[in-house]
């Protein structure tokens, strides 16, 4: 067990070296896979589509959102450190609509059975800990659209 969660502890700091770990230095930047996830995401704003960021951390996103949110990409957040009726209220009401290009949720809060046809592409921030079979259901959320996941 030990050793399943100090890969895991390095998984995340290597997904989220904003945060730190013991024995590693805090980033205090973007890293440039957060910087591609937002070139991609400036991108699809700017064709008028829509995308799902999926991650494992909450942290990933939220730095992530706050970029694009300086440069006027509307984004909702979707994880567990937001109360769960106010971010499915935020869903709704702004990327179901169309109104947000993108929805950045962590995977756990993502694969709760949402269908959101709406969303043009599917964007997976990290390689998911338990395997293909999160990253089929997450990537099921836009299903039978005819569009890229």
């Amino acid at each position: 067990m030990t050793i399943l969660a100090r890969i895991r502890a390095v998984h995340f700091a290597a997904n989220y070296p904003q945060y730190g770990m013991e024995g590693v230095e805090r980033l205090t930047g973007l890293t440039s896979k957060q910087r591609a996830v937002i070139t991609r995401m400036r991108e699809i704003a700017a064709q008028g589509q829509q995308a799902i960021v999926f991650a494992e951390n909450p942290g990933v996103l939220n730095a992530i959102a706050k970029e694009l949110s300086s440069d006027g990409v509307d984004t909702v957040l979707f994880h567990g450190e937001i109360p769960i009726r106010k971010r499915v209220a935020d869903k709704d009401r702004r990327f179901i609509t169309g109104l947000a290009t993108g929805l950045l949720s962590t995977k756990a809060s993502g694969r709760a059975g949402y269908n959101l046809p709406n969303a043009d592409y599917v964007l997976f921030y990290d390689r998911s800990s338990s395997g293909a079979s999160s990253i089929r259901r997450c990537g099921a959320r836009c299903a039978g659209t005819g569009r890229a996941c």
